[in-house]
């Protein structure tokens, strides 16, 4: 978790969510179409992610002749757009790649796609306008109101956390998880020794050391270009400010 989770925000998930599961599985046994999956979509975002049924979320939302199921728009800016489908209909990125069309007159950077049971958050990457990271996958009817893991996406997506900007900065953090960022652990000395305690277990007959097991990470497992940005002192110095000191017992 990168945040605290609003605790009025904990309780309207522990209040809202079970109702709203019971009423998903009522869909899920009706086969239910898109017209009524949608309103299914309106009620959670309204009753469990707490924006106002009317002023927040807008149904049809059109622009410059393109339609998207769903929008929230606050502060005269629309957040983001939600394609919904029918519940038993199957994701697909052409769906995706339907919103996101809808999406680019307006600068929305955040699209949802959903089939009320599977919901899919993504992010537009801010240094290509036609490259997209999934951030989070899940399961409606597999969250639980006391999991603060599980429901990260309902604490970030919450109207709280997104007039605060919780869920830009966990995008932030999402794009930190790249090969630089790995190849630059994986360099660190404690690591090395680490995997150096892990290969005298394997293969305790073998002589080697530390330096040994560096000189190939350099020469033969990661990419010229990949260590040259891994040691950049932009990852560097994030890594040193990051690092929690170890406690030794």
């Amino acid at each position: 978790m990168i945040m605290k989770p609003n605790k009025s925000v904990q309780t309207r998930i522990k209040a809202q969510l079970p109702a709203l599961q019971q009423g998903l599985r009522r869909l899920l046994e009706q086969q239910a179409g898109e017209r009524d999956t949608v309103s299914f979509v309106r009620q959670s975002f309204a009753e469990l992610l707490g924006y106002d049924w009317f002023g927040d979320i807008t149904e049809a939302f059109l622009k410059d002749g393109r339609f998207c199921d769903l929008a929230i728009r606050m502060q005269d800016r629309v957040h983001f757009l939600c394609e919904v489908r029918a519940v038993n209909m199957e994701l697909t990125e052409n769906h995706l790649s339907e919103v996101i069309r809808a999406g680019m007159p307006l600068h929305v950077n955040w699209y949802i796609l959903t089939n009320g049971r599977h919901w899919q958050f993504f992010r537009l990457h801010p240094d290509h306008a036609s490259r997209y990271d999934r951030l989070l996958d899940f399961d409606f009817l597999e969250l639980r109101a006391g999991d603060d893991d599980l429901c990260l996406p309902l604490y970030l997506f919450s109207k709280e956390s997104v007039l605060r900007g919780e869920h830009e900065r966990y995008y932030n953090d999402f794009r930190r998880i790249n090969r630089y960022v790995l190849a630059a652990l994986l360099l660190r000395p404690e690591n090395i020794q680490f995997l150096e305690g892990i290969l005298r277990r394997l293969l305790p007959d073998v002589r080697f050391d530390a330096a040994y097991l560096q000189r190939i990470l350099e020469t033969e497992v990661l990419q010229e270009s990949v260590l040259i940005r891994a040691r950049s002192p932009e990852i560097q110095a994030w890594l040193a400010t990051n690092r929690k000191p170890s406690t030794g017992k």
